[in-house]
């Protein structure tokens, strides 16, 4: 082969050269539940990010809420848009940690596969029917059972049959049990990390920046804000606010990653990790805000929650939202003939049936779910 042209291998060697000796190296990777030949061009990584990006509960999140439904506006936010913003601020953070941004990537890319139509109302309303089970939902787990179980990409194996390190950087920092090593880890991964904190900054500053421009909250609300303040004084108003807008969030992006730079680059510091291993062993995680800039994402956490989420037109659309969820699971549970075949087959090799309905409405869009219910006799 000549120089011009770089394999698996030499991608694999190029990353012991020049990644940090704590980043997750390809070539050490922990493999896969079902072995599988290795790629020649791709590392393995690079291999579980083209399976996810190919996979219909990918294609799904175009269709599934961030905060506006679909029909709010073209120019809003869905759940395809917000992972790939994700994705983007988490292969940039990782390069500047020099860590495996291939990884950082498709972590990033898988966060959301999970989550229900309708979005965090979504999630609360499949919460609330899981409860009636003594079980329960969240879309971080419902992320992992869509790629080892749901999505189908071989007839030998359930699921994508993805990288140990890819699963295990879904959980996040829930102990969620794995199918091949019960053992997981107290942090997750710097990638993993980073992929966690990177979703923070993506939907605080994009939710506040759909509500800015769909009228939900106001510049001078905001101005109540100390990191608003903080961002938006040293912007001159412009006559168009849309461009001022612009400006502000992007300050405000900037803010954030620029702390979560510096308290990060300082925990680094004390850990002094020699290999990913000291990385998941450290009594605190690497990737973290500030505690003083912490108190200040919590105060923007809350006002969102307050002025945004709780808007009375937010609110109305999230209360359709779950009671179409809601309707749906009811009456699946009564005529389960109406359960698609996949998931017929899922009951009857003795997956409960609660458990096949919540993965079949999981994976609805906001538009299937309302068309279904509509079909629905009340």
């Amino acid at each position: 082969m000549n120089s011009f042209f770089h394999g698996r291998q030499e991608i694999e060697n190029r990353e012991k050269k020049i990644l940090a000796p704590f980043a997750t190296f390809a070539a050490d990777s922990r493999g896969r539940e079902f072995p599988e030949k290795d790629d020649p061009q791709r590392t393995i990584f690079q291999r579980d990010r083209d399976r996810v990006i190919h996979c219909r509960a990918y294609r799904r999140l175009k269709g599934k809420t961030q905060v506006f439904v679909a029909h709010h506006g073209d120019h809003f936010r869905n759940r395809l848009t917000h992972t790939m913003e994700v994705a983007q601020l988490s292969r940039d953070i990782a390069r500047n940690f020099a860590v495996n941004e291939d990884l950082a990537e498709t972590i990033a890319l898988s966060h959301d596969l999970g989550h229900t139509p309708f979005g965090h109302a979504g999630q609360d309303a499949m919460a609330k029917m899981m409860q009636k089970f003594g079980a329960h939902f969240e879309h971080n787990e419902q992320s992992r059972r869509v790629v080892e179980v749901l999505e189908k990409k071989s007839p030998h194996f359930p699921g994508l049959n993805l990288s140990w390190e890819v699963r295990d950087g879904l959980q996040k920092h829930r102990n969620i049990a794995g199918k091949f090593d019960k053992n997981l880890s107290q942090n997750g991964s710097l990638e993993a990390q980073i992929v966690d904190l990177s979703d923070q900054i993506s939907y605080l500053a994009h939710d506040l920046d759909d509500g800015l421009r769909g009228g939900i909250l106001s510049p001078d609300e905001l101005s109540e804000l100390e990191l608003w303040r903080e961002v938006s004084s040293r912007l001159s108003r412009q006559k168009n606010d849309k461009i001022w807008i612009s400006a502000a969030i992007s300050a405000l992006i900037k803010k954030m990653t620029g702390d979560l730079f510096a308290e990060s680059a300082a925990r680094l510091q004390k850990i002094n990790p020699k290999t990913v291993a000291d990385i998941r062993a450290a009594a605190f995680p690497a990737i973290a805000f500030s505690p003083a800039f912490s108190q200040k994402i919590a105060a923007l956490r809350k006002f969102l929650f307050e002025k945004m989420y709780k808007n009375p037109s937010i609110a109305i659309q999230s209360a359709r939202g779950q009671k179409i969820i809601e309707k749906i699971f009811s009456f699946l549970l009564e005529f389960p003939d109406a359960i698609p075949d996949p998931f017929q087959k899922m009951i009857a090799d003795g997956t409960p049936k609660f458990i096949a309905i919540k993965d079949f409405i999981a994976g609805m869009t906001d538009d299937f779910a309302i068309e279904f219910a509509q079909k629905i006799k009340s």
